[in-house]
């Protein structure tokens, strides 16, 4: 759901624009009543929602009487329109927060540019049936997908494919691309004096994403209509890609659909990460300009505050950081190849399993919920994904492993359970569960982040529920999509005159075809990487 309602008026006649967000995140499933009624998605565009709605300037002065209706869709097929701004010339950017899909390199968020003018009101910009420029969304791009319930009950109603709209619910593709899963939520046009000789006139959109293309506040370049201003070498074109304990990597805008046109940008504060003593990590989501000129800017991560930029001679931190190597699998990789690590050693998955029940479920849960990862799974491995990702458990490190150190009431952690709550410290089942933590803990392996790796596919592969072509077909990467792969020569198995390798897939990943294969634990599947002789 998309409570938030994001607004702005036009500074040339008051009208109010209003984001109505979708209520899903790809048009759920209907549960009431007949959805079989439905030949589009339901959450789209007639309702209201998924929408930009206008509200004349007369109407918000004095709104009439009686129930009336008083405002009118200006835009539709906008999953969550949070960060909009409109230029004195009358233009409208909006910075669209596009589907979740789970891999980190897709969809792109987009850049729409809104005609307000009467004859373009109401055109189609794609969700939840196009993505990226002329994408079309996986749930009916692939004939295999056709037993699924989205298939079934509904038909994309506009051609993703359409370059030129004329006519009220055409598509209409973006006008630029942002990197995926930044999360634009806010923007609007500086017209301070501080930063006048830097930023007059541009461009500024927070992307607030918890993902390593987000915490971030950018400026873009705009010509006197408040347009951005395209970059002549768009085949050039690259992101700013965090990496945890190193400097951010650029990739490549490579988007599904092909990279139409791009606006290029200024990164302003960058690689808002947690830095220990100085700053928790942050994420933008709204600013305002204050008198000064200076910029205020609300961000919501771990702090809570509100940030003032502007100048000083007094900067007492500056930045440094470890060239990048190599790669990582991303966060939801990591995750898998621990579920894998776990699930291939017999006494790890039985430590596993006692520290779950025994100290998680029974002392943990009912202050902590599920302690579940829901962007991966919900099941039996939800704990592992939470422990390892927020450092509870750290292999063989008792000294750095949060739980370890809260059930011990060492020093450095505040101690657990908190008071109130059923307690064991100090007993002999107390120090049961610290051995039997401890011994978990000294068995997990240290290497299991170099059991992933990304790998962007040269071509398209499909992807099979085990290493031999008489495995079923679970799905399809098309070329340039970037995969988090085992890149192991061990892990590789030869089979069928072809290598295979490990491919780590979470559930809901847009390559798997629905119902064709059940999901393996550790998300595991496989494709042929290379002929052998």
């Amino acid at each position: 759901m998309h409570p938030l309602a994001h607004f702005t008026f036009d500074p040339r006649n008051g009208d109010l624009y209003i984001n109505a967000g979708a209520p899903s995140d790809h048009c759920s499933v209907s549960t009431e009543g007949d959805a079989k009624d439905y030949r589009v998605c339901a959450d789209d565009g007639g309702t209201g929602m998924a929408s930009i709605l206008r509200i004349p300037g007369s109407m918000v002065a004095k709104p009439p009487k009686g129930g009336v209706k008083f405002y009118e869709i200006t835009a539709k097929g906008l999953r969550n329109s949070m960060a909009m701004a409109i230029h004195s010339s009358g233009l409208l950017v909006q910075g669209e927060n596009s589907r979740d899909f789970p891999e980190l390199d897709e969809p792109y968020e987009e850049m729409n540019l809104i005609d307000l003018s009467e004859t373009k009101r109401g055109l189609h910009y794609g969700w939840p049936y196009c993505y990226n420029f002329h994408a079309v969304s996986p749930e009916w791009k692939y004939k295999e997908n056709a037993s699924s319930e989205t298939f079934k009950l509904y038909r994309t109603p506009v051609d993703c494919s359409l370059t030129n709209p004329k006519e009220v619910g055409e598509y209409q593709a973006p006008y630029s691309l942002i990197p995926p899963h930044a999360a634009p939520l806010s923007a609007l046009y500086y017209q301070g004096r501080m930063f006048d000789r830097e930023l007059g006139g541009k461009l500024l959109m927070t992307w607030h994403g918890y993902q390593p293309t987000g915490h971030r506040v950018v400026a873009y370049d705009v010509d006197a209509n408040g347009k951005p201003l395209l970059t002549s070498t768009k085949e050039k074109a690259t992101y700013s890609f965090d990496n945890k304990g190193a400097c951010p990597s650029q990739k490549p805008f490579k988007p599904q659909g092909g990279l139409v046109q791009n606006a290029s940008y200024t990164e302003l504060i960058k690689k808002w990460d947690p830095v220990k003593g100085v700053r928790p990590k942050g994420a933008p989501v709204g600013m305002t300009v204050a008198a000064d000129g200076s910029i205020w800017i609300v961000e919501d991560r771990e702090n809570r505050t509100i940030v003032r930029l502007a100048r000083t001679v007094n900067a007492t931190y500056k930045e440094t950081c470890q060239d990048f190597k190599a790669e990582s699998g991303g966060e939801h990789g990591v995750s898998l190849a621990w579920r894998n690590a776990i699930l291939s050693n017999a006494d790890l998955l039985r430590g596993y399993e006692a520290v779950q029940s025994k100290l998680v479920q029974k002392y943990c849960a009912s202050c902590h919920g599920k302690v579940q990862d829901t962007e991966i799974a919900t099941d039996r491995f939800s704990t592992l994904d939470f422990l390892v990702k927020n450092q509870w458990v750290v292999a063989k490190s008792l000294e750095e492993s949060k739980m370890y150190q809260s059930i011990t009431h060492a020093v450095t952690a505040p101690p657990m359970p908190p008071g109130g709550s059923p307690q064991f410290f100090g007993t002999s089942e107390g120090e049961s569960l610290n051995k039997l933590l401890a011994q978990w803990v000294g068995q997990l392996p240290t290497d299991v982040e170099s059991r992933v790796a990304t790998l962007t596919l040269p071509s398209v592969r499909r992807i099979r529920n085990k290493p031999s072509t008489s495995g079923t077909v679970c799905g399809q990467l098309e070329v340039a999509r970037t995969v988090a792969i085992d890149p192991r020569e061990s892990a590789k198995v030869l089979a069928d005159g072809w290598k295979w390798v490990r491919v780590y897939l979470e559930k809901k990943h847009t390559g798997l075809f629905a119902n064709a294969c059940a999901w393996p634990e550790d998300g595991v599947f496989y494709m042929a990487s290379e002929r052998v002789q």
